[in-house]
């Protein structure tokens, strides 16, 4: 173990990644890959049009060009790699509580594993977005699922106050 160079000065950990972070990190991964096969093989029957904007109730309320329907696949490996950085420093994140040489192992972990799951929620719903404006602009949808989006929502608050109740039970 050695020391944080800086005003927190908190331990930096050499933590291997759980089994399941590994699997979490793999599943985001292949769902990344299938996002961007997704829209790599409808692109051809994709309208000059599609939806851009989904209402609260799942309608499509704006449409653009066709090529933002790339912004799902592309937002998707962005925040794949940006949150695969981020979970290498669990020593730079911010806490709610004081990280000390005793709880900082089971904070870190905790916190990389938030790191993981909110990674996998955040690509689930650009995939679900994604696939949602290629099965409207298509005709085989008339809107985007609000219950879908409700749950993969939820899904990003609960991974939180659960891992936050966790860190709390940790301190």
């Amino acid at each position: 173990m050695r020391w944080v160079d800086d005003k927190r000065d908190r331990p930096i950990l050499d933590l291997t990644p759980s089994l399941a972070d590994q699997m979490i990190d793999v599943a985001s991964a292949l769902i990344v890959v299938f996002t961007v096969a997704m829209v790599a093989m409808t692109w051809g029957r994709i309208p000059e049009q599609i939806p851009t904007h989904f209402g609260i109730g799942g309608e499509p309320d704006d449409w653009g060009p066709r090529w933002l329907v790339a912004l799902g696949p592309i937002l998707a490996i962005g925040f794949y790699i940006a949150f695969g950085i981020l979970y290498k420093y669990p020593h730079r994140f911010n806490y709610a509580w004081p990280i000390t040489a005793e709880n900082a192992e089971r904070q870190y972990r905790l916190a990389r594993s938030l790191i993981t799951w909110e990674k996998l929620w955040v690509i689930l719903i650009f995939t679900y977005i994604a696939w949602a404006q290629v099965q409207v602009a298509t005709g085989h949808m008339d809107e985007l699922s609000p219950v879908v989006m409700l749950v993969l929502v939820g899904g990003v608050l609960l991974t939180s106050a659960i891992t936050m109740v966790l860190m709390y039970r940790a301190r």
